[in-house]
C-alpha cells in the first residue's frame, strides 16, 4: 500500500464519567476514542466490524462492560431483507400520496420511529488541535526517490435519481361488533375473539381466526377437510410466488397525472462535489430546522460550522470501486419532492456495506414517516450496489441499545444481526435479545472456546508515524531508547486488531 493511502490516527486513553445520550445520566458513559486524520475505507470497514463508529473525524468504541448503556453494532442483511406488513403499508401510503396528493387520513395504526431518537455519539473528550500531516510519509529504510501519489475520486457529482409513485389505496379495515367473546372453529373448538388491547398475541389470534373462517367457507361448499387443506396450501404458494419485493414498492411507475414526484440524488460530500457545494445552504437550512424542531437544539448548536464538522467532514479516503460506479467514501443522499429538498441521508459506502451516519428532514413533512422510509430506501440502495459489488451486501445502522427502549426499533429491519463485543462474531438479533433481556451486557457468542481471531498483535510490528517518518514500533522504541511497551500502544493494538494495527499509522 502506498503510504499516502494509509490511515493516520491518534489514539486517546479511555474516557469515562461522561454524560450519556441514552439514559441521560451525567457521568456514566465510558468509551475509547481515536482521532482519524485519514481513514482508508478498508480500515474503517474493519474498525466498525470491531465495534467502532465515527462522528466526523472522531472514532469511538464504547467500553461495553463498563458503560451505562452498552451499544451493540447492528447490521441488516440487505440481500435477504424481507418487508413486514407495516413497512409495506407505509410504502403504499407514500406511493398513494405521490400519485393522488392525498395525505393519510386519521392516525396511523403503526408507530414509526424517528431514526435519530438520540445521537450515537457520546460526549466528546478534548479533541486535539489540528495537526499538519505530511502526505508523503517515508517508511524507515525506504528509498527517498520513490514517489507517493494518491488517487482521488473525480469531484464531478454522481447522481442517482429515481421516481416512484403509484395510485394505490389503503385497504379498508372493517370492524364488526359482536356480543360474543369467542368464535367456533371447524373442529368445534372455541377461540377467544382478539383483544385489541393485546399486542403480538392479538395479531396471532386474528390470523388464526382468518384461517378458520376460510376453512369454514370452503367446508360449506362441500369440500372435504383434505381438499380444504390442499386448496389453502395452493393459495399460500401462489401468494408467495407473487409476493412483492422492496424494489417493486419503491420503483412503481407513476401515473401520467401524478400529483408529486420524488427524486433521489447521491452527492459526494468529501471531497465536496460541485452539486454538494451548490446545494449546501439548502441542506443546512433543513438540518437547522430539523434539529431545532425535532431535538430542541438551540440555534447556535446547529449552525453551518457545526453541521460541517458533524456531517460533512469525513476522514474516509474516496476511492474507486473495481467495477466503477459511485465508488467508496462519504456521501449525502438528497430527497427532492417536486423540486424541493425535504430530507438528507448521510451515508458511508464501504467495501462490505452501506453505513448509515445520520438522517434529517424538513419538519413540515414529518407526517410522511420519512425516517422509516429512508431506511428502506437505503436498504434498496445497498441492494442495487450489491448487484455490481457482490461483497457489498449489508446495511449498517450504527448502534443498537437494548437498555434504551426507544432504540430497539432498529431490530425491525430483518434479518438483522448484533456484533458480539468479545469475539466480534455476528448473531441473530432475536437470539441476542434473549440474552440482553437478562443482562444489558452480554457475550453474544455461546461458544465459550471462541475467541477474537484478530487479537494476536505483535507490538513490534505496529506501524507508527513520528517526525514525518513511518516506522515499526520496535524501531520507534530503539530511536527513543524505550525498553517497555507503552500501555496506550498495547491498548490501541488490542482494540483495532491485527489487520488495522499493521496497516494504519499511529501518530506518536
Amino acid at each position: 500500500m502506498n503510504n499516502s493511502e494509509r490511515s493516520i490516527v491518534e489514539f486517546f486513553s479511555k474516557s469515562d464519567g461522561r454524560s450519556c445520550g441514552y439514559c441521560k445520566s451525567s457521568s456514566s458513559s465510558c468509551s475509547h476514542g481515536m482521532w482519524a486524520h485519514s481513514l482508508n475505507v478498508h480500515d474503517y470497514q474493519s474498525l466498525i466490524d470491531r465495534g467502532w463508529r465515527r462522528s466526523g473525524h472522531y472514532c469511538y468504541k464504547p467500553v461495553m462492560n463498563e458503560t451505562c448503556c452498552p451499544a451493540y453494532t447492528i447490521k441488516c442483511d440487505a440481500v435477504q431483507f424481507k418487508l413486514t406488513r407495516s413497512q409495506k403499508k407505509l410504502l403504499k401510503r407514500f406511493n398513494h400520496y405521490l400519485a393522488t396528493g392525498e395525505k393519510m387520513k386519521g392516525p396511523s395504526t403503526v408507530k414509526y420511529h424517528d431514526r435519530n431518537v438520540t445521537s450515537d455519539m457520546p460526549t466528546l473528550p478534548c479533541i486535539p488541535s489540528t495537526k499538519t500531516i505530511d502526505p508523503d510519509h517515508k517508511m524507515e529504510g525506504e528509498s527517498t526517490t520513490s514517489e507517493s501519489s494518491s488517487s482521488k475520486l473525480k469531484q464531478d457529482t454522481q447522481e442517482s435519481a429515481s421516481s416512484i409513485g403509484h395510485k394505490s389505496h389503503e385497504p379498508k379495515t372493517s370492524s364488526s361488533s359482536s356480543s360474543s367473546s369467542s368464535q367456533v372453529t371447524s373442529s368445534g373448538e372455541k377461540v377467544p375473539s382478539p383483544n385489541p388491547l393485546t399486542s403480538t398475541a392479538g395479531s396471532s389470534k386474528s390470523k388464526h381466526l382468518r384461517i378458520e373462517r376460510r376453512k369454514q367457507t370452503l367446508l360449506s361448499r362441500g369440500l372435504s377437510m383434505d381438499q380444504v387443506l390442499a386448496t389453502m396450501q395452493a393459495s399460500k404458494l401462489r401468494r408467495a410466488t407473487r409476493e412483492k419485493t422492496l424494489e417493486d414498492f419503491i420503483h412503481v411507475k407513476l401515473p401520467d397525472n401524478a400529483k408529486h414526484r420524488l427524486e433521489l440524488r447521491l452527492v459526494q460530500s468529501s471531497p465536496p462535489s460541485s452539486l454538494f457545494k451548490k446545494t449546501f445552504n439548502l441542506v443546512v437550512d433543513v438540518y437547522r430546522r430539523y434539529q431545532m424542531s425535532v431535538h430542541g437544539s438551540a440555534p447556535a448548536k446547529c449552525n453551518s460550522e457545526q453541521f460541517t464538522r458533524f456531517l460533512c467532514n469525513s476522514p474516509l479516503q474516496a476511492s474507486k470501486a473495481s467495477t466503477g460506479g459511485h465508488g467508496y467514501g462519504s456521501f449525502h443522499q438528497q430527497y427532492w419532492l417536486d423540486g424541493r429538498l425535504i430530507a438528507v441521508g448521510v451515508i458511508d459506502i464501504l467495501p462490505l456495506c452501506v453505513s448509515s451516519v445520520y438522517f434529517f428532514y424538513d419538519p413540515d413533512y414529518s407526517w410522511l414517516s420519512l425516517g422509516t422510509l429512508s431506511s428502506l430506501r437505503e436498504i434498496e440502495f445497498t441492494r442495487s450496489l450489491h448487484r455490481s459489488l457482490p461483497e457489498l451486501s449489508s446495511y449498517y445502522m450504527g448502534f443498537y441499545i437494548h437498555s434504551c427502549p426507544k432504540m430497539r426499533y432498529k431490530g425491525n429491519l430483518r434479518p438483522s444481526y448484533l456484533l458480539c463485543p468479545e469475539v466480534y462474531s455476528w448473531h441473530f438479533i432475536q437470539e441476542a435479545r434473549q440474552l440482553l433481556d437478562r443482562s444489558k451486557y452480554s457475550r453474544l457468542n455461546p461458544d465459550i472456546e471462541a475467541k477474537d481471531k484478530d487479537c494476536d498483535v505483535t507490538l513490534d510490528q505496529v506501524l507508527v508515524l513520528t517526525g514525518g517518518k513511518v516506522m515499526l514500533y520496535r524501531q520507534f522504541k530503539q530511536m527513543y531508547d524505550h525498553d517497555e511497551e507503552h500501555p496506550l500502544v498495547q491498548e490501541y493494538a488490542s482494540l483495532v486488531g491485527q489487520y488495522c494495527a499493521y496497516r494504519m499509522l499511529l501518530v506518536q
